[in-house]
């Protein structure tokens, strides 16, 4: 089906500014051209559809999140819950993300083939859910940080044979927790983990395979042992400092801060029935987290948005980055055109460029004013797909 969507305001996911009295017009899976109203023709036999007081974006990219955990205590959902649960979660939750104006991912992590499940049911649209990258099984040290879903491996040549069983599934990132976390009990956030030699010859080995590696990585020490080692992405990053911040710029390691899980935890983490020692770690590294931004956002590290916990969850990303000194154009850049690079995907995903893939969101109000506003959605099309309103209604909202 080809679509002519009229734009009161766009975003067209590479330049901060918006447009006003846009066209995109789709063509399959694609977009064929963007432009103003008042110059670029519609062609016969194009279904119309007037978004003309709406704020239209890109769909949008969540590079850090688990379709396994969502919300609720990782104890019940990943160590007790049956496999045939779990996956009905997942495909739950990716269903929540697509309908939520998200059209790609990555999958950060989850136990078992679930996340090579999901993907393979998403592909074959045995399931509704966004585009997908997946990085697997996480590798973990005997007993550290979420071992319950992860691959167990002590040393670099076991670290090494994990990287390799994990290429093998068919990942498309590699993934370690190289520290400490918030959610497993008996731990600190910020302890390290994996030795120097265990994280390089993850480096190396996912490298070697042609897959990027990223790190669960907090506190000062193990994030400096992952940024030496070459890692390619620090997830959480709490504890990243002034003069890491720099390293991480020169070398060009990017940062997934994820500030919304955290905040979270802290904040309702109570309600949602986390342990007392979860909600307590998390309120000590929300200003550990904020510093840690701030000293990214000041070196100019290159970041992506990801969120980690809830879904969707992207309004409130970006709400604690604009926050936290971001401004808000360049927050939903970071969840656009800036996490489509991130991952590899531009210029396939992320913007609204001509040869693109038509994923395309529109918001009931302007997000740069509210980030709230990315919870009112009212289109939602996926490679030129509508999922809302569904291709076989012919109203409009």
């Amino acid at each position: 089906m080809n679509c002519a969507i009229l734009a009161g305001e766009l975003f067209d996911g590479v330049h901060p500014e918006v447009k006003r009295d846009q066209v995109i017009l789709t063509e399959g899976e694609r977009i064929r051209a963007v432009g103003p109203r008042t110059e670029l023709r519609i062609p016969p036999g194009y279904r119309t559809l007037d978004y003309g007081n709406a704020f239209v974006s890109p769909g949008l990219v969540d590079t850090h999140l688990h379709l396994s955990i969502g919300g609720l205590p990782e104890d019940d959902e990943i160590r007790r819950e049956d496999n045939h649960l779990t996956i009905l979660r997942c495909a739950n939750n990716a269903r929540r993300e697509l309908w939520g104006g998200v059209t790609t991912v990555r999958e950060a992590g989850a136990k078992g083939i679930l996340g090579i499940t999901i993907r393979r049911a998403i592909r074959e649209k045995i399931v509704p859910g966004p585009r997908i990258l997946i990085c697997g099984q996480p590798i973990i040290i005997t007993g550290g940080h979420t071992h319950y879903m992860g691959v167990e491996a002590d040393g670099p040549e076991a670290v090494r044979h994990a990287v390799r069983q994990q290429v093998k599934t068919g990942v498309d990132w590699v993934k370690i927790m190289a520290t400490g976390g918030i959610m497993t009990p008996g731990m600190s956030f910020g302890a390290p983990q994996m030795t120097r030699g265990e994280i390089a010859a993850a480096v190396e080995e996912a490298h070697r395979a042609g897959r990027k590696i990223s790190a669960h990585a907090n506190g000062e020490e193990g994030i400096r042992d992952c940024v030496e080692a070459g890692i390619d992405s620090i997830e959480h990053g709490i504890g990243v400092t002034e003069e890491l911040a720099r390293e991480m710029e020169q070398r060009g390691t990017w940062y997934i801060p994820t500030l919304g899980a955290i905040h979270l935890i802290a904040v309702d983490g109570e309600k949602d029935g986390q342990s007392a020692q979860a909600v307590s770690k998390a309120k000590e590294a929300v200003p550990v987290h904020r510093r840690s931004f701030e000293a990214a956002l000041g070196a100019r590290v290159r970041m992506a948005a990801g969120t980690d916990y809830k879904h969707p969850g992207l309004w409130l990303e970006l709400r604690l980055m604009a926050e936290y000194g971001l401004a808000p154009a360049q927050a939903l850049l970071l969840a656009t055109g800036a996490a489509a690079e991130f991952l590899g995907m531009r210029p396939r995903v992320g913007t609204l460029e001509p040869g693109a893939f038509a994923d395309v969101a529109a918001f009931g109000g302007n997000p740069l004013e509210d980030f709230t506003r990315l919870q009112d959605v009212r289109l939602v099309m996926q490679g030129g797909e509508l999922i809302i309103p569904c291709s076989g209604d012919s109203s409009v909202p």
